[in-house]
Order: C-alpha cells, then structure tokens, then sequence
C-alpha cells in the first residue's frame, strides 16, 4: 500500500516538472549572455516590484505617487538586472516600457532614461479583457518589428500578464510566467516569436556583484 503511494507522488511530482518546461544552469545562462553579447535579441522584463500590484499612476517618476513607486527591493532588482548585463557585456540599443509608474521606473533604472521609449499601448489592467487584448497586441508587434541594427538587442519593460497573453503553451515557466528581475530572451522568425532562454534574478544579481567586467 505504501509503495503504491510512493509511486503515485513520485509520478504527481515529474507531471509537475515536466509542466515546468527545461530550466537553464547557470552555465547555460553564462553562455545565453555570451550570444546576446552579439545583438540580435529581444529582451522582456516584467517591471520590478512596487507597492501596489498593477499601479496605473502614469506620471513620470519622481512625480508618481508614492504608492506606484517600487518598493526598496524592486528597486535594487532593478539595479541588479542592468549591472548584470552591463558586467557581461549585454548591450540594449533601446527600451520600450509601458507607461505604468512601476515599468518606467525599472526601465529607467535597467537601462537610463535616455534610452527608454514610453509605449502608451502597453499599459494594462491584467483584469480587463479588452485592455489586455490590446496589451498583447501590441507587444507581438514590438517583438516582430525589425531591429534598429542587427548587433544590439531591443528590450521591453512590461507587465508579466503581458506576456503570458502570447506565449506559447510549450514556453518554460520561467518565459510563460517571468519573475521581477528576470529577463527571457526571444527572437522572431517572419511573424512566428521564438523562445531563446531566461535569465534568473539570481543569476542576474550575482553577476552584479562581480568585480571585474
């Protein structure tokens, strides 16, 4: 009897890991840096964590109010994301954020406001059919759009529901359902938008606290 319980949670617990999809080592991830050193990649980030779940303050920081700002560790997450990839050599060209107080302040925090767009499409209330629909709409056409150069990488700053609209069902967890201070990494083949791999937060927050480039 017991060993026929034994089997049944062995077999719950692989059905669960395989739902999960393939998970990258650090060493795969290492090398997922070394190829997004040569451009060519779209790069999503789900903002950073603010007080609020889905703040929809879209005044720019410092003037959002203080309950749209991200918390001390969103804002540290932040941090850590862009002098993770900064340490490895991963360059942004530019980066499209939503205008969501939460996604601009990781994007300008990630990248420098100098190179963040505001995107007014990729606002959204993940509760709202219509405003999702619209949401997602628009990111598959940012992430199909040609490339500014063919050796930078362009990023989004969006909110994770956003992606999980387009994702294709056989995507990983860590794509389908990206965590703050994560990166998941696509490309784009004609219309068709391709996983490429993830890269932790604590991968990220590692490599930020590296000495050396």
């Amino acid at each position: 009897m017991h060993e026929r319980y034994l089997q049944r949670f062995l077999v719950a617990c692989l059905s669960v890991a395989a739902s999960l999809g393939p998970s990258l080592s650090t060493a795969d991830e290492a090398a997922l840096a070394e190829q997004l050193r040569g451009g060519g990649y779209h790069l999503f980030l789900p903002h950073a964590a603010a007080e609020q779940t889905y703040p929809t303050d879209y005044r720019d920081p410092p003037e959002c109010a203080p309950r749209t700002w991200l918390t001390p560790t969103g804002w540290g997450t932040a941090k850590a994301v862009g002098v993770g990839l900064l340490k490895r050599g991963v360059l942004v060209e530019v980066v499209h954020a939503s205008p969501v107080c939460a996604a601009r302040h990781t994007a300008y925090l990630v990248i420098g406001a100098d190179r963040v767009r505001i995107d007014p499409q990729l606002a959204i209330d993940c509760g709202n059919r219509d405003a999702a629909t619209k949401s997602a709409a628009e990111l598959r056409a940012l992430l199909r759009a040609p490339l500014p150069y063919s050796d930078v990488n362009v990023a989004v700053v969006a909110h994770p529901c956003s992606l999980a609209a387009i994702a294709d069902p056989q995507w990983p967890a860590c794509a389908r359902q990206p965590e703050p201070g994560s990166v998941v990494v696509l490309s784009t083949a004609g219309a068709a938008i391709r996983w490429v791999g993830c890269l932790s937060a604590t991968t990220l927050t590692a490599w930020s606290r590296e000495r050396e480039f």
